[in-house]
């Protein structure tokens, strides 16, 4: 299948290419990457969630409040907002379905240029079915990720369907068992590991999920460079709680510059718009988050690399 060039622009000193299928190339002359804005930023628009995951790092609940994205003119509440850039990609997470500006904040970042995506739980998924497949058509949405909650058929015979061909599915690592990865395999599916944060809910089981993660590591090593999965992949944290770069690429260090996409802040940052807040990445305590204010992209990327 031809993938679909979705972007191309520049940033600071180097060229990105965004294709349909997710793969994202950074490409210039100079050594070291070095960007005026971010090329993707990590967004959340809510602390309202009935699900009550027992780890869940930002501490959602059913009486968790909304972020405003508009104020009652239907002006952008956020200065950032007005200065996005094209090509852009932005992922939203959490029990975003239930944002009631939802779609109307997916329409002003489509008329952006920006390309959205968003993270949902697996159950969720299956009881909203119609209104994702809805988004995705109209190309409000590119990325769609799902939280595994219970590999079952009826859900893993969704993800083959043309319409979720690129869908994510989301695992958290020291939560996602071994066996349960296992039950993953030979479907030709896109699986991503979530490191483990402690913050939140999340540090209640510290101790316990940092046993897990020790034996996980034989079991990557084990599907490393197969064809179990159509691609396995792996968030930053995930990638430090592994020791990734030690344990898979010690030998080959070529591959980990080319497949690793950067440290958090350096391309990317993440944003609370609950609280109006950004930082370097989600996981970072209250006391290192910033006040968005007033401050653009460029200005608040400038801050996070400098932090």
């Amino acid at each position: 299948m031809i993938k679909e060039l979705l972007a191309k622009y520049k940033n600071g000193n180097y060229i990105v290419k965004l294709y349909s299928d997710g793969t994202k190339i950074r490409f210039s002359l100079e050594n070291e990457l070095i960007a005026d804005f971010p090329d993707n930023m990590d967004v959340k628009i809510t602390e309202k969630c009935s699900q009550n995951c027992p780890f869940c790092y930002e501490s959602c609940t059913l009486e968790g409040r909304h972020a405003e994205l508009f104020t009652q003119d239907g002006s952008p509440k956020y200065n950032w907002m007005n200065h996005l850039h094209s090509g852009t990609e932005m992922a939203l997470n959490g029990n975003d379905l239930d944002h009631p500006e939802l779609t109307e904040f997916l329409h002003f970042l489509k008329n952006k240029g920006v390309i959205s995506n968003i993270t949902v739980n697996q159950n969720q998924f299956m009881n909203n079915r119609g209104f994702i497949e809805s988004l995705l058509n109209e190309k409000l949405i590119y990325g769609l990720g799902i939280s595994l909650v219970n590999p079952c058929e009826e859900f893993l015979d969704l993800l083959t369907e043309p319409l979720f061909k690129n869908t994510v599915i989301h695992t958290i690592l020291g939560i996602t068992t071994i066996p349960t990865y296992q039950m993953l395999e030979n479907r030709n599916l896109n699986v991503l590991v979530l490191g483990y944060k402690t913050k939140g809910r999340g540090v209640k089981f510290k101790d316990f999920i940092f046993d897990k993660i020790t034996d996980f590591v034989g079991y990557i090593k084990s599907v490393h460079g197969s064809d179990k999965f159509k691609a396995l992949t792996f968030d930053n944290l995930a990638c430090d709680q592994l020791n990734l770069k030690e344990n898979l690429f010690k030998d080959n260090v070529k591959e980990w510059d080319m497949l690793y996409q950067g440290d958090d802040g350096s391309h990317t940052f993440y944003l609370d718009l609950v609280h109006g807040e950004f930082a370097k990445d989600s996981t970072q305590p209250s006391e290192n988050m910033k006040a968005i204010g007033n401050l653009t992209c460029e200005e608040m990327m400038k801050i996070v690399k400098n932090s």
